[in-house]
């Protein structure tokens, strides 16, 4: 799944691309940089205006064939490239660049196919040993062969994320982080790795929320979330644990009063307190111990020079990156003495808690912090993931603990039960549910209203009771939005994101919400009267006690919503995907639910009257105790359905298909069960007074005790249904197969349609 939650800003690839920039770590002339130029705006302007086919094919064509019918100039200034004695390197330089320009506009836009068609292309190059090339063509399957087999191609394999099996690709994103930040790498390639950096973390961010969201769901825990981690099911006990921590310590309160504290010490005093606060509430045994002493040795030898002046930021920041090298790898070189024994000691979360102290100091550090991971990874890249598990839980934990303190989404615990008096102490986190917020701007200061907002990133934006009565938010992210009580009538909506957002009594009516994301949102007693939802998608919505009356959903996807109480009355569901939703006690009454997919849904004392349901598809759902006086089900699908005290009273259900069925109980007074499909189906103790079940198939129906009074069964079969107690006075029994069926105790009189040897029969028969 690629989300919009990944938080890669939309942006067109703007006109800063257009101007000349070799920082490529490739030397070569001015005038063959001006020739490249030619090459590079030929595909920047392609990727913008033209096909992605015929971009992938230009560039197949000219980096393999020496071939651009389109642009005489562009493979003129190729082979200009390809003539020069010194023209490997500018070549080399040229097509790295290009492929950042394509992949940077391809993994922006989502399209990251369009990137794996990229490399599947460089993949296969003309075999070298043609004879039939010119020498300008042999040199350039050569060079391009050389451009695959360079530690810069690798590079751009790892910036296109293709896909990789070994164990470093879960960490990524921290790979990425030297190539946007080495200046001689070109601003194509540091953009796209930067990108796609921010695109990883965004999606481990929304992964790990999602896994604890549906874990921690009690409808979710008979289903197996993806977790995103390598801790198993512990990670939430990791995470409770540390949020524990830190409600009783609060780390970002310790590093500012630190920082105010000692804002006019000297370096040197500064030196002696730090050990303090970065061992606070730690233990003092092994190896705390040793980790305590070895930082008040390194600290006492650092920066000895500035030691008599006072504190300032860069000294910090020079400060806390000494120590994140002296905690994580030597020189760059090899993990240091302090990690190697915190890893081997099990103590991964006591060494990533020191860490985010140092960065919580310096927000700046976190950068170099990056830079250290990812030689920290390096280092060990090519060795097998069995040999250092003690790495792998450090990685995980760091990764689930910045994420827990630096990022946007909060993580909480609430007390949902209490132990019994005696048992355990009251601190027991098992008494704790685990929740996650989206932490976005507030603006309910702000006059939005007067901002064009369209298409633009408000997730997670706190909007609670604003009045945005008429608003136009058209194509706008308001996943995770804080939407409760907010006065949103008569806006327009149309194809904007509520994905997870919180819409609770909010006011909706009138809106224009055609294909509006409302997945997982919810929106309990929010009233959407006369709303137009044509194409909206509220799966596995909360929409319970809803006010949804008169309003338009065709189309609309509400799988697996919870609708319970809600008021749809008169609202127009034609051909709405129902599937598995929650109707109880829901008030359907003359609503539009033709062809509609409600399969396996509850309806359970749903009200239906006067409903159009022809067509519907009902099959295995619940409508025991609904009422469905009156209401249209022609055609409709009813198989297995549990109709049990159901009131069909006055219902058309001609040609419908009730078999297997149970409508025992049930109220079918003056139905319409014309050509209707009823075989092996539980009527028994129903209500089935002048009923027409004209040509209904009845093999099978038990009729226990029913009541068939002045019904109408003509040309019916009933082979091997059971008659047991059924009364059949003023029945109409013309052809109706009778004699095929169980009869005892059956009660007739003043019956029509009955052959003299069917009359036989019945008086032979126990009646």
């Amino acid at each position: 799944m690629h989300l919009a939650f990944y938080g890669v800003r939309e942006k067109l690839i703007s006109n800063s691309y257009r101007t000349s920039d070799h920082s490529t770590g490739h030397s070569f002339s001015t005038s063959q940089g001006v020739t490249a130029e030619v090459i590079y705006e030929f595909f920047l302007n392609g990727v913008q205006t033209s096909s992605s086919e015929a971009v992938l094919d230009s560039f197949e064509q000219l980096f393999f064939y020496l071939l651009c019918p389109k642009e005489p100039k562009v493979k003129t200034a190729l082979e200009t490239i390809l003539s020069a004695e010194t023209g490997e390197s500018c070549f080399h330089g040229t097509i790295q660049r290009c492929c950042y320009i394509l992949i940077n506009n391809w993994l922006l836009k989502r399209q990251q196919k369009l990137i794996k068609n990229l490399i599947k292309i460089l993949s296969n190059p003309p075999d070298i040993e043609q004879t039939y090339l010119s020498i300008q063509e042999s040199r350039l399957i050569l060079w391009v062969n050389n451009f695959l087999n360079s530690e810069d191609y690798q590079n751009l394999l790892q910036c296109a994320n293709f896909d990789r099996h070994d164990w470093s690709s879960r960490y990524q994103s921290y790979l990425l982080v030297p190539q946007y930040l080495n200046p001689r790498n070109s601003r194509e390639q540091k953009e796209v790795a930067r990108n796609l950096a921010q695109q990883l973390k965004d999606k481990y961010k929304f992964d790990l929320a999602m896994y604890i969201a549906r874990l921690e769901s009690p409808t979710g825990r008979n289903r197996t979330p993806n977790n995103p981690t390598q801790l198993g099911d512990e990670v939430v006990s990791l995470i409770k644990q540390t949020i524990s921590t830190q409600r009783i310590f609060n780390y970002g309160t310790q590093a500012n009063l630190f920082l105010q504290n000692t804002q006019n010490f000297h370096y040197q005093e500064f030196k002696q307190c730090l050990p303090q606060y970065l061992m606070f509430n730690l233990s003092q045994q092994y190896p705390a111990n040793i980790l305590r002493e070895k930082i008040e040795e390194k600290l006492q030898s650092l920066y000895r020079l500035h030691d008599d002046k006072i504190i300032n930021q860069a000294l910090i920041i020079r400060n806390c990156n000494r120590l994140i090298e002296y905690l994580l790898i030597e020189q760059g070189k090899a993990p240091s003495f302090l990690f190697n024994l915190m890893i081997r000691q099990g103590s991964q979360l006591t060494l990533v808690i020191l860490l985010l102290k140092l960065v919580l100091l310096a927000s700046p550090c976190r950068t170099y912090l990056d830079i250290c991971i990812a030689n920290l990874i390096q280092f060990y890249q090519d060795h097998a993931e069995v040999r250092f598990q003690g790495l792998i839980q450090f990685l995980e934990i760091f990764n689930l603990v910045f994420t827990l303190f630096t990022e946007n989404v909060q993580y909480f615990l609430v007390k949902t039960k209490d132990l019994a008096p005696g048992t355990q102490s009251e601190t027991e986190l098992d008494t704790y549910r685990l929740f996650c917020q989206f932490k976005g701007p507030d603006l309910r200061n702000t006059n939005i209203k007067e901002i064009q907002l369209k298409g633009k990133d408000l997730r997670g934006a706190d909007l609670r009771d604003m009045d945005l009565k008429s608003i136009q938010l058209s194509r706008v992210d308001l996943s995770l939005a804080k939407l409760s009580g907010a006065d949103l009538s008569q806006g327009i909506f149309t194809e904007t994101k509520f994905f997870i957002a919180n819409l609770n009594y909010t006011n909706l009516t009138n809106a224009n919400l055609i294909k509006t994301d409302f997945r997982r949102a919810e929106l309990k007693h929010a009233n959407l009267t006369s709303a137009d939802l044509k194409q909206a998608n509220f799966n596995r919505a909360d929409l319970r006690g809803a006010m949804i009356t008169k309003a338009n959903l065709p189309e609309a996807n509400l799988e697996n919503t919870d609708l319970t109480e809600v008021d749809l009355s008169a609202s127009n569901l034609q051909q709405a995907n129902l599937n598995g939703a929650n109707l109880s006690y829901a008030n359907l009454s003359y609503a539009n639910l033709t062809n509609v997919n409600l399969n396996r849904a509850n309806l359970e004392g749903a009200n239906l009257e006067g409903a159009n349901l022809e067509g519907a598809n009902l099959l295995g759902a619940n409508l025991e105790n609904a009422n469905l006086k009156g209401a249209i089900l022609e055609r409709a699908i009813l198989s297995q359905v549990n109709l049990k005290s159901t009131n069909l009273s006055n219902a058309n259900l001609m040609g419908a298909i009730v078999n297997q069925a149970n409508l025992s109980q049930a109220i079918l007074i003056n139905a319409i069960l014309r050509d209707t499909n009823l075989a092996q189906s539980n009527l028994s103790y129903a209500d089935l007074t002048k009923v027409d079940l004209t040509r209904a198939n009845l093999i099978q129906v038990d009729f226990s005790y029913a009541c068939l009074k002045n019904a109408i069964v003509r040309h019916t079969n009933l082979k091997d249904a059971i008659l047991l107690g059924t009364d059949l006075h003023g029945a109409n029994l013309f052809r109706s197969g009778i004699a095929q069926a169980h009869i005892t105790r059956v009660k007739l009189g003043n019956n029509s349609g009955l052959s003299e040897q069917t009359r036989i029969f019945l008086n032979g028969e126990e009646i």
